[in-house]
């Protein structure tokens, strides 16, 4: 995640490319911000730290956009089938607008599988989850059950959760609450 002051800064350099067709230099930086050219450079080697700039060494204006301010990480693949094991891992970047799919933390997650093809959610497409920790019964969620991540609507039953997939030739999944965790909400997909 990206301080406010980092934000500002992608988001100036991101719109000096686009106005002037050359990165700004430290001290345009600076001026813009009436902040110390060191205070530039820390933020500068925040942002290439969490993957939003390149620093060309001992080149003026050398800074070059790897990913824009509006862009939804992916997160790997999340399995709409069985249950497997899968890790979460920085896959990509999507360049676009978090915002599009509403208020919050968004990341994105490749589908595998077909258990969701009730819901037009195949094999192949992205995902993207709204990071929260609880959901409402029927909705769609990336649920982790002990280490093993699954897209399916939840239900909430007592002590239970059943997650539902929307493929009729597959049965629900019911399992004890304490060992389900909601990563988030699906919010929408993209298909290539």
């Amino acid at each position: 995640m990206l301080t406010e002051r980092q934000k500002e800064i992608l988001e100036f350099i991101e719109d000096y490319i686009r106005i002037h067709g050359v990165a700004p230099s430290i001290r345009d930086i600076a001026t813009k911000f009436s902040i110390q050219l060191r205070a530039v450079s820390d933020h500068l080697k925040a942002l290439e730290r969490k993957g939003y700039i390149r620093k060309i060494p001992r080149k003026g204006r050398g800074i070059s956009l790897v990913r824009s301010s509006k862009s939804v990480p992916v997160l790997g693949y999340i399995p709409a089938g069985e249950l497997t094991l899968t890790e979460a891992f920085f896959d990509d970047y999507l360049p676009l607008d978090p915002s599009v799919f509403g208020n919050g933390e968004i990341f994105a997650l490749r589908v595998k599988g077909d258990s969701m093809i009730g819901d037009h959610i195949v094999d192949g497409d992205i995902v993207f989850i709204k990071k929260q920790e609880d959901v409402e019964n029927g909705e769609i969620a990336a649920v982790l059950v002990d280490g093993e991540v699954t897209l399916k609507r939840v239900y909430l039953k007592g002590e239970k959760v059943i997650l539902r997939p929307s493929n009729p030739e597959m049965d629900p999944i019911e399992v004890d609450a304490n060992v389900v965790k909601i990563l988030g909400v699906y919010t929408g997909l993209l298909r290539r």
